[in-house]
Parts: C-alpha cells; sequence; structure tokens
C-alpha cells in the first residue's frame, strides 16, 4: 500500500521500494465483462455481431460450471496482467440443470485474488 509520497527521509516501514522511474497507481476497475465467453474465443472470428451470437448461444447453452471457471481464470489472469483489481461479470447463461456456474466465477475470482463484485 502506498502510504505516502514526497521528499525527505522515507517513515518507517516493512517494505520500502524506491522506483523514481515508476508510475505507481490504484487498481483498475473492469466494469463489464462475459468471462464466459472467453471459452470461445476465436469462434467466428469474421463473422457480424448476429452471425457470431447464433453460432454461439448454441455452445453456450451446454456450458457447465467446469468450462466457466476455466474461462474465468483466462479472463481474470488478462484482467490482472492489466492491472485491473476489481470486476464484475455479467454472465447471463444459466443452461437448466447445470449448477454451479455462478459460485465458478467466484470461486476464479478468490483463487486468483481478483476483487469480484
Amino acid at each position: 500500500m502506498i502510504a505516502e509520497i514526497g521528499s525527505g527521509p522515507p517513515p518507517p516501514a516493512d517494505e520500502v521500494i524506491d522506483e523514481p522511474n515508476c508510475l505507481a497507481m490504484p487498481g483498475l476497475v473492469n466494469a463489464h465483462d462475459h468471462m464466459y465467453q472467453w471459452a470461445t474465443r476465436g469462434y467466428v472470428p469474421d463473422g457480424t455481431l448476429f452471425e457470431w451470437l447464433r453460432a454461439l448461444y448454441p455452445v453456450w447453452a451446454r456450458i457447465d460450471a467446469d468450462t466457466v471457471r476455466v474461462a474465468a481464470r483466462a479472463a481474470i489472469a488478462n484482467l490482472l496482467l492489466s492491472g485491473c483489481t476489481l470486476s464484475t461479470d455479467h454472465h447471463y447463461v444459466f443452461p437448466h440443470r447445470r449448477p454451479g456456474i455462478f459460485e465458478a466465477l467466484v470461486d476464479a475470482a478468490r483463487e486468483l485474488g481478483l476483487r469480484f463484485h
């Protein structure tokens, strides 16, 4: 945590990082994501939006918690690498009788250390 910025001798701290040529900034916030879609990245790469949706909704209709967990891990890793520390997910695909999908998202965020709301 950045506690102070200034000149003169640093105050007592557990750790002091002296990086005069670096920028320190708070974590970024991602306010819109569809993490499960990382499972189908690259499908229909040249299609229009509606061609893409028509091709992928049947795939997403069979999505399960394990697939969501793996896709969320990839999405979250990408967010963390880009400086994002807080995200939400607009997950709206809940196939009938496929439990644990939302829990998979929360578990992936917890596992990788992303604040998730």
